[in-house]
């Protein structure tokens, strides 16, 4: 997620942060906070909306209190007066009467079927909670598990391209290796440009540019040449824009118009709309010859 790492849930992150700001814009609760869970206890990391600090740093057992009880089972849970229930433990209702709350919802943050965090939504009046505001904080948590499955991936992509940078930059690429590394490439910059938050777009655009830099210092990827001429990484390459680059990349794979643009979550003519504007910046007139010119000048591997 934003700014973390992939295995922990940070409370400060803005991708936790976006997922409390929904939690109550879809829900209208006023208050929406969290437990990050831990080896032994969760401990309570305050939120949105929260009045005094009753509930801040405050650690709960497994299947104690609400939370505790989502902990143990995996499974969301609600209830309609904290302090009365009786289908809970009584160890926080002096810390949840302080903040004045009384309803209050928990649902659990799965990620690959490990348990990270519980997110809760909470009133100060006692209310029943219908199967809207349900969904509505579910799908806020499960958002925030598919953002996290997919920083993970990019996080393992990233690192491979790394590795693979290092490996092979002072002497050149096998045959085998280099169609790996295009295919990294092509897939990382997909991934780019479905990505919101711009420091990881950021290193996936690194990651790029250190394997795009692979064939600068390979000969055999930096000597292809047009007709006879070569081509090497020390001409000054045209200035592509990031999707220019983008939709090469897909097109350098065999990827049709119709796949570049699935691929890219664009439309075709926008994808022979960004090949007709590389191929003048390029001086070529066909796909195959604007790849071919990408790769010579080192903007694609």
């Amino acid at each position: 997620m934003l700014g973390i790492d992939d295995l922990e849930v940070h409370p400060q992150g803005d991708a936790v942060r976006a997922t409390l700001r929904e939690i109550r814009a879809k829900t209208g609760l006023p208050v929406a906070f969290l437990g990050i869970v831990g080896p032994r206890i969760m401990r309570l990391e305050g939120g949105i909306g929260l009045r005094t600090g009753a509930l801040k740093g405050l650690d709960v057992r497994t299947g104690s209190g609400l939370g505790g009880r989502v902990v143990d089972t995996g499974r969301a849970a609600a209830v309609v007066d904290y302090c009365a229930s009786s289908g809970i433990t009584s160890e926080y209702r002096s810390n949840v009467a302080a903040e004045g709350l009384r309803s209050m919802i928990a649902v659990p943050l799965m990620v690959d079927n490990r348990l990270k965090a519980v997110f809760y939504g909470a009133d100060h009046s006692a209310v029943t909670f219908g199967d809207g505001v349900r969904r509505s904080v579910a799908n806020a948590v499960r958002g925030l598990s598919d953002e996290l499955r997919i920083r993970r991936e990019v996080n393992r992509r990233v690192q491979y391209a790394e590795a693979a940078a290092v490996e092979h930059a002072p002497g050149g690429v096998a045959g085998t290796d280099r169609e790996m590394l295009r295919e990294l490439y092509s897939e990382l910059r997909m991934i780019a440009g479905q990505i919101g938050d711009q420091s990881v777009r950021d290193r996936l655009e690194g990651a790029c540019g250190q394997l795009a830099d692979i064939s600068r210092s390979d000969p055999m990827m930096s000597s292809a040449g047009d007709g006879g001429t070569v081509l090497t990484h020390m001409r000054a390459a045209p200035l592509l824009s990031v999707r220019e680059i983008d939709v090469l990349a897909q097109v350098a794979l065999g990827c049709t118009n119709i796949e570049t643009a699935q691929r890219l979550s664009l439309k075709p003519e926008t994808v022979k709309a960004y090949l007709r504007n590389a191929g003048q910046k390029l001086g070529t007139r066909t796909r195959f010859e604007s790849v071919t010119r990408a790769r010579s000048l080192g903007i694609l591997p």
